[in-house]
């Protein structure tokens, strides 16, 4: 039976949430697409820190599809702007980019969510809670203020129905990925990360994550709010 269920996911221009879309596409849902890179194929292109112009689409979409039922913050980056030289201006850079996109979204977008039953799932990061090395200045902390965020919004939408969690990937790998890059970089790195640093020894895929996303937004889980659920190969026990 086809599903019928209406899913937006942003940032799925590119990486990850392209690969998101296309698994929960094979899943069966309604997928719109959303982002701001050029060149990408995607069902809304806007700027998620305009919150006027992320209103106006939202509605465009609203007129079109009807309700949405699973909301997924997916936009954002753990990658700094070689301009960026000083620690301010690249805490200021992520936490835009992780922080204020996904708030904007979930303001724009709560009129048009399936009230009640609307699932919103956050694309977090398992920098906000180890210290791993590597992760340029202001990221993690960027990702701990859309953790709280998000706890946050699962208090306030209970009322209304709207279950809100998170989702905390570690080291993701699929074609085109930052890791796939360093894998073909630095095969002895990466062979040592998952030996000593990884319990599981492997990599995350999008399927995992995508799958953790429908689960979490789907009847079994529908006493299930404010959680952050971990994936990452025991990466932070």
């Amino acid at each position: 039976m086809p599903n019928t269920r209406t899913i937006l996911v942003s940032g799925s221009s590119r990486g990850l949430g392209k690969e998101l879309a296309a698994q929960f596409q094979e899943h069966g849902f309604r997928v719109i697409t959303m982002g701001n890179v050029t060149p990408g194929n995607v069902s809304i292109r806007c700027d998620l820190l305009d919150l006027s112009e992320l209103e106006v689409e939202l509605k465009k979409v609203f007129d079109i599809y009807g309700a949405i039922d699973i909301l997924v913050c997916n936009a954002g980056t753990g990658k700094k702007p070689s301009n960026l030289m000083s620690d301010k201006g690249a805490r200021e850079f992520f936490f835009e980019k992780n922080f204020e996109t996904s708030k904007n979204l979930v303001i724009a977008a709560l009129p048009y969510l399936k009230t009640p039953g609307a699932s919103i799932v956050g694309v977090s990061s398992i920098v906000a809670l180890a210290e791993l090395p590597g992760v340029p200045d202001g990221y993690a902390e960027s990702k701990v203020a859309m953790n709280k965020l998000f706890k946050n919004l699962a208090q306030q939408l209970a009322i209304k129905g709207i279950r809100v969690n998170l989702v905390s990937p570690g080291n993701i790998m699929f074609s085109g990925s930052r890791w796939e890059e360093i894998t073909l970089e630095n095969p002895k790195f990466v062979e040592e990360l998952l030996r000593d640093k990884v319990p599981l020894h492997q990599f995350i895929t999008p399927e995992e994550i995508a799958t953790a996303i429908i689960y979490l937004s789907s009847a079994q889980a529908k006493n299930i709010t404010g959680i952050n659920l971990v994936i990452d190969g025991g990466q932070t026990l």
